[in-house]
C-alpha cells in the first residue's frame, strides 16, 4: 500500500473556502481519476508550527495499491490539478508532498 501524503498550511483568511473546495471539488476530482482507493483529510492538533505562522496544518492522504497508479496520477493528472490549486490559493496555502509505503 502506498500513501501519497500532502501537508498543507492554510492561512485563516482562506480556511473556510479551502475546506469547502477540498471536500467538494478537489478531492473528488483526484478520486475520479480512479487511481486511488481511498483518502483521508485530517488536521494536525499538535501543530509544530504553533503560533509562529498563521493558519492551520492539514494532511491529505490518498491510498494506492501500486507505484504505477501513483506514477500515472503524477504524469496524467497532477500537473493540471496542482495548477488549479495554485491559481486559486497562491501563497495562502503552502504544501509539500511525500510518498510513503507500508512496511
Amino acid at each position: 500500500m502506498l500513501v501519497y501524503n500532502i501537508s498543507a498550511r492554510v492561512e485563516d483568511e482562506v480556511l473556510e473556502d479551502w475546506l469547502y473546495w477540498m471536500k467538494n471539488i478537489h478531492i473528488p476530482e483526484v478520486m475520479e481519476t480512479g487511481l486511488f482507493l481511498d483518502y483521508k483529510l485530517m488536521i494536525l492538533l499538535n501543530d509544530p508550527l504553533g503560533d509562529e505562522y498563521p493558519g492551520h496544518t492539514f494532511i491529505i492522504q490518498y491510498f494506492a495499491d501500486t507505484l504505477d497508479q501513483y506514477d500515472q496520477y503524477q504524469l496524467n493528472h497532477a500537473p493540471a490539478l496542482q495548477q488549479k490549486f495554485k491559481d486559486r490559493y497562491g501563497d495562502k496555502v503552502l504544501t509539500f508532498r511525500t510518498l510513503m509505503q507500508d512496511v
